[in-house]
């Protein structure tokens, strides 16, 4: 990756060499975007022989013309035969040599297993996948998955005294494996596998966003859902109903990743979706998850506290599960049992005692808590507050000298007393119980390639913030990543008088900003002082509290 020159030692590295190569032979360097390739392009506008002989990769087709990225920038037979054979106008490009061999040839393989697959299911998909297909992926012993790396060179046809079925689980399964390797690679935290019309969609949820990665027929859909179904333990002939399953998987060194698995019937197909979880996130601190040196010492002070109750708060994907679980991780140790009741369980934590809400026995939140308190436990988790029969129960919990930590939906900490009080918790239980609330949210962080510095005013923001721009690192979004923000409210004695019926909402925000909570306002107009978000950013995220 670096030329050394003659004479003084001076290296030159890669980017250096292209950015010089293209300003001899006149073209622009561009960071390929595998999630902007168009994939049919690509593979489809010239062959696997032709784009490796010219070291090529077609990133986009529009009507008149075709975008190409090339490693040979003083070679340019190609451009009058592919302008010839497609009648459009050639925009050449310049890209590393290395990442066009790679998405060629993981673009080239995946367009060939699909194609394979595709021909061998225009019949009717088999509900049934025979087990020891099943168990080359999965590790029936310790249930989890052995993620291999795939290589399959497009030049090579399979044997033909293969049996058919079995070609046809190797190609989807081949299809699977690239699916969650590109999923890790490009940091989803969610793969989405969507039957719609007139083809079916892959689509990635990266930092908040849905993005379509992949389109596939229907047959070939069918058989990756039914592919992934089968390792994560799910009813196979089941398309009726919901159903949800777990897999852990080992990649890139053996490392570990968990999955949860949920289907959901449509008018469509059956729809699938994988949350990725990362166990590493429990290893980081809880400064990496956005909390500041005063809140971070405010909360280390709150969670030692031997029994009372406190409050994860904030909507759907704001966080609350990894700050969770990144709580009860910092609190394990031998010499403690914790226990938890979970609808469903995110991720398996080995230090754990790990329940699972079972509703067709009749096991919920409150009954689950019931049998937890017969465990000898010294931390409850209870996965959400959601209805009177679990506050009671976290509360029962709570009086017998433990220390609970759950989940609510509520727009701040302050609101959380509101709903309790809506859950028929009586104020007096609340007073005594209540340690502290958290809320929070995740917020998209500036790109740090292309972020740019502006002095602005206004009735909320007067800073020198910084202002998303966009680049290839980002693409084009002018942020990368998420950090969250936090609104802890400390339940202090001085405090706790205002916990009453009738319930005063904005007497007791009062009180606690004089007791020196700081609010999810502060939090983001901190972040964006710092510049690490903008003020549309956290507007966004804040919608009903700013």
């Amino acid at each position: 990756n670096s030329v050394k020159t003659s004479g003084p030692a001076r290296y030159f590295r890669l980017p250096q060499i292209l950015t010089w190569l293209a300003e001899l032979a006149g073209h622009a360097v561009v960071t390929i975007d595998p999630l902007l390739i168009e994939r049919h392009a690509a593979t489809q506008c010239m062959s696997y022989e032709y784009a490796c002989q010219y070291h090529l990769l077609v990133l986009k087709q529009h009507a008149d013309a075709l975008v190409v990225v090339s490693s040979e920038p003083f070679i340019s037979a190609w451009e009058s035969e592919l302008s010839h054979i497609h009648q459009k106008k050639i925009i050449r490009l310049l890209a590393n040599p290395e990442a066009i061999d790679r998405y060629r040839a993981q673009f080239y393989q995946l367009a060939k297993v699909v194609a394979f697959a595709e021909q061998k299911n225009r019949r009717p998909v088999s509900s049934s996948v025979p087990l020891a297909s099943a168990t080359e992926w999965l590790n029936l012993n310790s249930a989890t998955i052995d993620l291999k790396p795939v290589m399959i060179d497009p030049k090579q046809t399979l044997a033909a005294e293969r049996n058919e079925s079995e070609i046809n689980q190797q190609h989807v399964v081949s299809i699977v494996d690239w699916l969650l390797r590109y999923a890790f690679d490009q940091r989803a935290s969610d793969i989405h596998l969507e039957p719609r019309q007139p083809q079916s969609t892959i689509r990635f949820r990266i930092d908040g966003s849905l993005h379509t990665v992949y389109q596939l027929s229907h047959q070939v859909m069918a058989a990756v859902i039914s592919r992934i179904k089968v390792v994560a333990g799910l009813d196979l002939a089941e398309k009726r109903k919901p159903q949800d399953g777990r897999l852990a998987i080992h990649h890139d060194n053996n490392k570990m990743v968990e999955l949860r698995i949920a289907t959901l019937p449509t008018v469509t197909g059956e729809k699938l979706v994988i949350r990725i979880f990362d166990p590493l996130l429990l290893r980081c601190s809880f400064s990496d998850l956005g909390l500041s040196v005063e809140d971070d010492q405010r909360w280390q002070t709150i969670i030692q506290q031997r029994s009372g109750i406190i409050l994860l708060s904030g909507p759907t994907g704001s966080g609350k599960t990894t700050t969770l679980y990144k709580t009860l991780h910092s609190l394990t140790t031998p010499h403690v049992n914790i226990c938890t009741i979970e609808d469903p369980i995110e991720m398996l934590v080995p230090a754990f005692n790990q329940m699972q809400v079972n509703q067709k026995i009749a096991v919920g939140f409150a009954a689950g808590v019931r049998a937890l308190m017969r465990q000898d436990p010294d931390i409850i988790m209870i996965g959400e507050i959601r209805d009177p029969e679990t506050a009671a129960m976290a509360i029962q919990a709570a009086l017998t000298g433990h220390l609970v930590l759950s989940t609510i939906h509520t727009d701040d900490s302050c609101s959380v007393i509101s709903r309790l009080l809506d859950l028929k918790v009586d104020a007096y239980l609340i007073r005594a119980t209540l340690i502290a609330v958290m809320a929070q949210r995740l917020v998209k962080l500036l790109c740090p390639q292309c972020k740019k510095s502006q002095l602005t005013s206004g009735d909320y923001f007067s800073v020198n913030q910084a202002s998303a721009v966009g680049c290839k690192s980002c693409r084009d979004t002018g942020y990368s990543g998420r950090q969250g923000i936090y609104e802890i409210l400390h339940c202090h004695e001085a405090l706790k008088q205002f916990i009453e019926k009738p319930f005063d909402l904005a007497r007791l925000k009062r009180q606690a900003l004089e007791n020196g909570m700081r609010t999810l306002s502060d939090a983001g107009r901190k972040a964006v002082t710092l510049g690490l978000t903008t003020k549309e950013e956290i507007t966004r995220v804040l919608v009903d509290t700013v």
